[in-house]
C-alpha cells in the first residue's frame, strides 16, 4: 500500500458527513488505485465497470459525488453523464469527470452536459482528493441554499393560504369550521423549523 493510501479521504469526513464516491471506470487499474488511494477507514469507494452497473449502484444507495472515467467505452462516459443529470436521483449530484488529456473541447461538452468539475490522468489521487474536497464543500453550501429558499417560498405560501382562508370563514358554519381547521393546520406549517 503506498504512503498516500487512504490519507486524503480522511478530507472527507471534514466536509460534515461520511463520503461516500462512487467511481466509474472500465480500467481495472484506475479502479483498484481509486479503492486504496480514495477510500478511508469510514468508508470504501464503489466501482461500477459500466453506465448501466453504475446506475444499479445509484438505486441501492445515494452517493455524495460520482467520477466519471469519460474514456471508458468510447462515449459512454458522455452518454452516462447525460442520463444522470436528466434523473431526479442525481439530477443535483456532483459529478467529477476524468480525461486522458486536457482537451479543451471534451472538457467543455463534458461541463455542456452538466459536470462539476474534472480530473486529468495520470491521476495525481491527492490533488484529486481535495478537489473532491471542494466539489462537495460547494455542493453542501448549494443545497442548503436552495433548501432555504424552497422553505421561506412555502412559508409565504402557506401564510398567504391562511390569510386567505381566514377570509373565508365568513361563510356558512361548515365551510367556516373547515377553514378554521385549514388555517390553523398552515399556520403551524409556516412557522420556521429550528435544529435541534
Amino acid at each position: 500500500m503506498s504512503a498516500l493510501a487512504g490519507t486524503d479521504l480522511r478530507t472527507f469526513e471534514s466536509c460534515g458527513r461520511t463520503m461516500r464516491p462512487l467511481f466509474v471506470t472500465d480500467d481495472s487499474v484506475l479502479s483498484a488505485f481509486a479503492k486504496v488511494h480514495l477510500a478511508s477507514d469510514a468508508h470504501d469507494v464503489i466501482t461500477a465497470t459500466s453506465g448501466e452497473e453504475a446506475r444499479g449502484k445509484l438505486l441501492e444507495g445515494p452517493f455524495n459525488v460520482i467520477l466519471i472515467d469519460l474514456a471508458f467505452a468510447r462515449s459512454a462516459g458522455f452518454t452516462l453523464l447525460e442520463r444522470l443529470r436528466s434523473e431526479p436521483l442525481t439530477e443535483y449530484t456532483p459529478i467529477i469527470v476524468g480525461t486522458e488529456r486536457e482537451d479543451v473541447t471534451e472538457v467543455e461538452r463534458a461541463f455542456d452536459l452538466g459536470a462539476t468539475a474534472f480530473f486529468t490522468k495520470p491521476v495525481n489521487w491527492r490533488l484529486l482528493a481535495f478537489q473532491i474536497r471542494l466539489v462537495w464543500r460547494a455542493h453542501e453550501l448549494q443545497e442548503a441554499r436552495r433548501q432555504a429558499e424552497i422553505e421561506a417560498v412555502t412559508r409565504g405560501v402557506m401564510r398567504d393560504s391562511a390569510s386567505l382562508l381566514t377570509e373565508a370563514m365568513h361563510g356558512s358554519e361548515a365551510l367556516r369550521a373547515k377553514a378554521r381547521e385549514y388555517a390553523n393546520a398552515l399556520a403551524k406549517l409556516s412557522e420556521p423549523r429550528h435544529a435541534h
